[in-house]
């Protein structure tokens, strides 16, 4: 049986800036994006996080056993954290122990033959399959889809961590419901476990609507512009494969969602969820079309500021807005360099240094 966890329920009504935010971070959603943003937030104002010695993000990864959390994080003698942003698979009776309280859960989703398009690539599967069975790289993906529940079927192979049975359902993976034994009907207990995991969840940030789930995002946290800024393009640097695997060809992509949703059915139920869910909220936020312009329109103008070559390391972006309580947002030099911040390692290297950051190194 799959465990069911806590409900946790978002105060919108409350005005004061939330500062306590557990985040799932789930591959290729646009987690790394969302991670730093996380990170800038709670270094600008001084927030206990955990992070790895390594400069790699992950404390616990893949597994959901609590005894094969790191020791420090499952202890936590230290204090209890107000950022935890880190690949950490969920685990809400960890979570709920390590975290202040109250704290908002943040999940994150994507429309799942895209996100399993993009794992494939990241993971090199790509790579791995057209070495092991003499293929072109382009036709590795339609030749791992086709042969999924046939030729592949049985096999057991390992590559980056990754076995062909890993590959199903990414997205609840990351959400700790662990591997199915495919050969029993669990659906019963993966169906209660998303309708739990979807109710449990404050808000999700959905890449396919990115700038829209952070609206919501900076309403429920009663945040400011800048707070949720981001840089769109510095996070994309996964190659290219030799021969993409991106087609333009609807049909084609079409009968590839087809062939993943076979052996991935539960991401399908789950995206459907957490989507209804953030179409909900949007529907619920006053003049929420109005407030994604102006979104928009401050993270294009902070973005232009950053990179200006006129602007001096004393210098402060004052710009008004209509859609927070103090009518302005701001950005710095130092909210600008975070910005740019390119990998895991480097935003390790800046909290080494950091002086306002209360980090737990684990």
């Amino acid at each position: 049986m799959l465990q069911g966890q806590l409900i946790i329920s978002a105060d919108t009504k409350n005005a004061k800036k939330k500062t306590n935010i557990a985040y799932v971070k789930v591959h290729k959603c646009g987690s790394t994006t969302m991670t730093s943003t996380f990170l800038r937030f709670a270094e600008i104002n001084r927030m206990e996080l955990p992070f790895c010695k390594s400069g790699w993000p992950y404390i616990s990864y893949p597994t959901t056993r609590q005894e094969i959390y790191t020791p420090e994080f499952r202890s936590n003698d230290r204090s209890k954290y107000n950022i935890l942003a880190v690949h950490t698979m969920y685990n809400y009776t960890l979570w709920n122990r390590v975290m202040k309280h109250p704290f908002t859960l943040v999940g994150a989703a994507r429309e799942p033959f895209n996100q399993f398009e993009s794992f494939f690539t990241f993971y090199k599967f790509h790579d791995f399959i057209s070495r092991k069975y003499k293929m072109p790289q382009s036709e590795t993906l339609d030749f791992f889809l086709n042969e999924f529940n046939g030729r592949l079927k049985d096999e057991k192979w390992e590559f980056h961590g990754m076995s062909t049975q890993r590959i199903r359902n990414t997205m609840l993976l990351d959400y700790g419901m662990p591997l199915l034994d495919h050969s029993r009907n669990e659906s019963g207990d993966v169906l209660k476990y998303i309708n739990e995991l979807t109710a449990n969840v404050t808000v999700f940030i959905i890449q396919d609507y990115f700038d829209e789930s952070l609206v919501v995002l900076k309403n429920i946290l009663c945040w400011n512009w800048s707070d949720i800024v981001y840089d769109a393009f510095i996070h994309q640097r996964t190659p290219s494969p030799s021969g993409s695997l991106k087609s333009t060809n609807m049909s084609l992509i079409e009968e590839r969602r087809r062939l993943h949703k076979i052996f991935s059915p539960y991401d399908y139920i789950f995206y459907g969820k957490s989507f209804s869910k953030l179409q909900s909220q949007i529907e619920s936020i006053t003049d929420f079309a109005e407030q994604l312009q102006e979104f928009r329109d401050i993270k294009s103008i902070i973005a232009g500021w950053c990179e200006s070559s006129e602007r001096s390391p004393s210098d402060t972006l004052k710009l008004p807005v209509k859609y927070h309580a103090s009518q302005i947002t701001t950005i710095d030099d130092f909210g600008c360099s975070r910005l740019k911040i390119k990998t895991w390692q480097a935003y390790s290297d800046q909290l080494l240094k950091s002086t306002t950051a209360k980090v737990d190194w684990i």
